[in-house]
């Protein structure tokens, strides 16, 4: 019982010994060295629980379409058809400088204009607008539509223009009982047949 008792009171001085080693480990539960005291609300309990989540989306989407179709289409045509001057290719006398066809005898500067549609004579006047055209008629203003025309009014040409006609001699265009063909009334003092002077009436 002694032994016991001495046993008992071993260990128990012991105790301070092992209790102050587990606190300075950390082993004692509850307990904690050189930490606040429980109940002290001034310990660190903040934890960072920010994550950076962000993320870049950008894409370039952006393509470059541009083409060059342009397309070089020019192209020299110029053909050199100089014609020497002094040439008479249709041997009609006349050289080409002066000759307006060249190739055609029959048209020169010394031909006739006819009614044909070619400038014959070379003169850049064709049918009728040339003045010397040979089988071309001259055409009367008939303003009264009495078939017959102002002598002193008239134009050449190769088909009649419209208000003209190939007969002249009326003497009042502005009356159509009056012309050429007209029957003379004696003593009226009016020339109807426009042959210059009013007929005498016969008893």
């Amino acid at each position: 019982m002694r032994t016991l008792h001495l046993l008992s009171s071993s260990v128990l001085s012991s105790l301070p010994s092992l209790a102050l080693s587990l606190l300075v480990v950390g082993v004692l539960p509850g307990c904690s060295f050189g930490h606040a005291p429980p109940g002290d609300d001034s310990a660190d309990a903040d934890t960072d629980t920010d994550t950076d989540t962000d993320t870049d989306t950008d894409t370039d989407t952006d393509t470059d379409t541009d083409t060059d179709t342009d397309t070089d289409t020019d192209t020299d045509t110029d053909t050199d058809t100089d014609t020497d001057p002094n040439a008479d290719a249709d041997s009609d006398g006349y050289t080409a400088d002066v000759d307006c066809d060249d190739s055609d005898p029959a048209v020169n500067p010394g031909a006739i204009e006819v009614c044909d549609g070619i400038d014959n004579d070379c003169d850049d006047a064709i049918d009728g607008v040339d003045t010397s055209v040979a089988d071309a008629d001259h055409y009367y203003r008939d303003t009264d539509a009495d078939t017959f025309g102002v002598s002193s009014d008239f134009i050449v040409a190769c088909s009649p223009p419209p208000n003209r006609v190939v007969r002249a001699g009326d003497c009042d265009d502005g009356d159509a009982t009056i012309n050429p063909d007209a029957a003379e009334v004696c003593g009226d003092g009016v020339d109807q047949d426009c042959d210059g002077v009013d007929g005498t009436c016969l008893n």
